[in-house]
């Protein structure tokens, strides 16, 4: 490419010369015997080879890119994941005693709640533990009653009652004892930490820095700055709640990071049947390797359906799919 573009280059001077060289024979009054119409005939010709090779040019330069939406799939996943992850906690953490099980919980009869710490008193928060269960057969996991399939382990610590202002919920996913989040088929796996801050009493945020998830084989860090908000709260407990997530999600594999950023909050309804899946929402996608404009609509068909189906836009075109 770069030998016929020196090519093309060297072709307009030479034809500029001549032109040039054959304007001044013309207008001279001296004698010379040089056949115009030959250096006329000599100049068409190598611009007419020039502009075949500077054509070649433009066409080998101009290369068609087709992004693939895939890694904007994976972090759809994973996103789903941690929301339906926070959804557990949540429902777990909004009860008057943290280690109050209630019937109309998400949490299975099947999952064992190891109390470590029950006592707000002595000053260093109360600790718990949920147990899942091993992965087993599939459909792995166990059953929990949002319709989401988990098994593996979290560990929460709560400084102070959820339900105040200024409560902090650390959650550890530890590695010795992986958490998993999925439908029973396809699961994620966390490892590491997110931490839940209570701002208001209506407001949460969710911030992870040191999380990892494992999805389909790849190994992805997650940092994360979300703003939960309860738009409708019905009582403890999270169940017929509507809550509103809007911020910030980095998924970061193999040295590319793909940013999703809220255009609108994503909403989630807290029906038992419709509790795992995100009804409305926009969110823009930015790759760190892509110069593509990139969103995801949570809601193509405008109807806020409790399904999994979005529509993907790159550059302008779009597909519609499930995560």
């Amino acid at each position: 490419m770069f030998v016929l573009s020196r090519l093309c280059r060297t072709s307009v001077i030479i034809a500029i010369k001549l032109l040039k060289a054959k304007s001044k024979l013309k207008n001279t009054h001296y004698f010379c015997p040089v056949d115009l119409r030959g250096v006329k005939r000599v100049s068409r010709l190598i611009f007419a080879f020039c502009a075949f090779f500077f054509a070649g040019c433009l066409d080998m330069e101009m290369v068609e890119v087709h992004e693939s939406d895939e890694p904007t799939q994976v972090s759809v996943e994973v996103l789903s994941e941690l929301i339906s992850t926070f959804d557990i906690l949540d429902d777990f953490a909004s009860t008057n005693k943290v280690l109050n099980k209630r019937d109309d919980a998400l949490l299975p009869n099947g999952v064992n709640v190891k109390c470590i710490d029950e006592d707000f008193e002595d000053g260093d928060g109360v600790e718990v533990e949920l147990d899942f269960g091993k992965l087993g057969n599939e459909p792995f996991g166990v059953l929990c009653k949002d319709e989401k399939y988990r098994a593996g382990r979290i560990n929460i610590k709560l400084d102070k009652p959820y339900s105040e202002v200024g409560a902090q919920m650390r959650v550890t996913f530890p590695q010795h004892y992986t958490f998993f989040s999925g439908n029973g088929g396809t699961m994620t796996e966390f490892d590491g930490k997110i931490i839940v801050n209570r701002t208001e009493e209506d407001k949460l945020v969710l911030t992870s820095n040191d999380l990892n998830a494992h999805y389909n084989g790849v190994v992805s860090n997650l940092e994360s700055d979300i703003l939960v908000v309860r738009e409708s709260d019905l009582g403890e407990g999270i169940l017929d709640d509507v809550i509103l997530f809007g911020g910030t999600v980095s998924v970061t594999n193999g040295g590319v990071s793909t940013i999703l950023s809220t255009q609108s909050p994503l909403k989630k309804i807290y029906t038992r049947s419709c509790a795992k899946h995100i009804i409305r929402g926009k969110m823009d996608v930015e790759i760190t390797n892509s110069s593509s404009e990139m969103y995801i609509d949570f809601d193509p068909y405008k109807d806020e359906a409790c399904d999994n189906v979005i529509e993907i836009t790159v550059n302008g075109k779009s597909v519609i799919t499930s995560y």
